[in-house]
């Protein structure tokens, strides 16, 4: 390996630690949110196992596949000589192009003597002016600042959360976390789950009682007297009630009259 070869590789090896741990950023800041989206999401709603598992199942697959995104790409990525020059000089324009006319020099086969020679001076001239170049300031590192910083805001958070509620996030993280593992429920979620249930009772009551309400209403009919013999221009009087069978104490209302019937010549 020539000495422009190895800071070629000095570059490579920097760009792609630099792409790791940007990922890396990513991805803790990802489980960050997933982690404290499913703790909201089940202190609010009380989830149930089946889908506790299932979010957190869909999580975990879009975590591994942050992670394929965001760290192994880098790592597999390949970086021509050429690309890395280019990438250099853009960052550092007192190479003033030795760096990519050197790179592209050293592929093509060595003709005569005075192309050799030229190209000797070439790789002088460029290994010279590289020497005066910090490596480490070759990758530029403030996206991964950004990045940094964002995570650790919210690594911050979380942790001053659950410095504040210690019992309530220990539990909660045993929940959203082993979903398959069957916890006893908190004074506070024993106090939402019954307030929940007499919530149900009275709305089942209130149903129940408009349904009732929606009934129709039987009514019985009384009259008296019942089959009876009048003389011929004589008159009976007749007593009507009307019986209204109610969901309750039984209601009745009555109406009378006296209606003259004629009689029979019996």
């Amino acid at each position: 390996m020539t000495a422009l070869q190895s800071h070629l590789e000095a570059v490579r090896r920097g760009w792609r630690r630099t792409e790791v741990l940007k990922g890396a950023a990513v991805l803790a800041a990802d489980l960050l949110i997933l982690v404290l989206a499913l703790v909201a999401l089940d202190a609010i709603y009380h989830l149930p196992s089946i889908l506790r598992g299932v979010i957190l199942g869909c999580g975990i697959v879009a975590l591994v596949s942050v992670a394929i995104y965001v760290i192994s790409a880098p790592l597999r990525r390949k970086l021509p000589d050429s690309d890395v020059a280019l990438y250099v000089e853009e960052r550092f324009s007192e190479l003033k192009g030795t760096l990519i006319s050197a790179v592209e020099y050293e592929q093509k086969p060595r003709g005569g003597q005075l192309q050799a020679e030229l190209f000797d001076a070439l790789m002088a001239d460029c290994l010279e002016r590289a020497a005066q170049i910090d490596l480490g300031r070759i990758i530029d590192k403030r996206r991964l600042t950004r990045r940094a910083t964002a995570a650790g805001v919210l690594l911050a958070f979380f942790l001053g959360a659950v410095a504040i509620q210690p019992a309530f996030f220990k539990h909660e993280l045993a929940r959203v976390l082993t979903p398959w593992v069957k916890l006893p429920l908190t004074p506070q979620e024993q106090l939402a789950e019954q307030q929940r249930r007499q919530a149900e009772e009275e709305q089942t009551r209130l149903l129940e009682e408009a349904r009732k309400a929606n009934e129709p209403i039987a009514i019985d009919f009384k009259v008296t007297p019942g089959d009876a013999e009048v003389m011929r221009g004589g008159s009976v009087q007749v007593v009507a009630s009307a019986i209204r069978r109610a969901r309750g104490p039984r209601v009745a209302g009555s109406s009378r009259g006296v209606v003259p019937v004629h009689g029979s010549d019996r």
